[in-house]
């Protein structure tokens, strides 16, 4: 895998740079698995994170709750690229769900223009993907990223004009969640939010 991350990462072909991708990701997960075995990454780990960023591959431990995440420069390339090429939406998929996984619960602190940003960019590439691909077959789980972030941002958007609009918006995609898929985690988290929504006392 490491040679092949050798030859890969000085490509400029599409098809190449989305492999180097995958590889890099699998990457990630082998080093969780070794940072999950030693409480930290051991020296081997730590040996093949540093050969791999000099390779320009990016993976960073013990973020976010843990576990190892490779910053998708791959992906990004990508899209850089060939915007609409066969894997752009896989790409994209990609880095939404990374972002989605990675940002953790949110801080009920925090409500100020910094907190929001984030979640009104996310639910525009959201919003984006599933209207140019809605035939994905992870247009189902983007669905529901775009559900948890209107549900987001009608709370942090408390009290503006459009707090409304997120909330009903929110209450679409839940109930969209649970009727594609009434068995899953997503469906139950779903229903977790829809409470929430029907109750103005939680406001979280």
């Amino acid at each position: 895998m490491l040679e092949e991350v050798a030859r890969l990462h000085r490509t400029s072909d599409p098809d190449e740079i989305f492999r180097l991708g995958e590889l890099a990701e699998a990457f990630a997960e082998l080093l969780g698995q070794d940072a999950a075995a030693h409480g930290t990454l051991d020296l081997f780990g730590q040996l093949l994170s540093r050969r791999l960023e000099a390779y320009g591959v990016v993976i960073r431990c013990g973020e976010r709750g843990g576990g190892c995440r490779y910053d998708h420069a791959a992906f990004r390339e990508y899209l850089r690229v060939q915007p609409r090429g066969p894997r752009a939406a896989d790409a994209r998929f990609k880095i939404l769900a990374d972002r989605f996984y990675g940002e953790g619960a949110p801080d009920p602190t925090e409500r100020g223009p910094d907190a929001r940003r984030p979640v009104l960019e996310a639910i525009a590439e959201e919003e984006r993907f599933v209207k140019e691909h809605p035939a994905h077959e992870r247009a189902g789980q983007v669905r529901f990223f775009l559900a948890v972030h209107y549900f987001r941002a009608s709370r942090l958007l408390a009290g503006a004009p459009h707090v409304e609009e997120y909330e009903r918006r929110a209450r679409r995609e839940l109930e969209g969640v649970r009727a594609r898929a009434p068995d899953s985690a997503e469906a139950r988290a779903a229903t977790v939010l829809l409470e929430r929504l029907a109750d103005p006392a939680r406001r979280r």
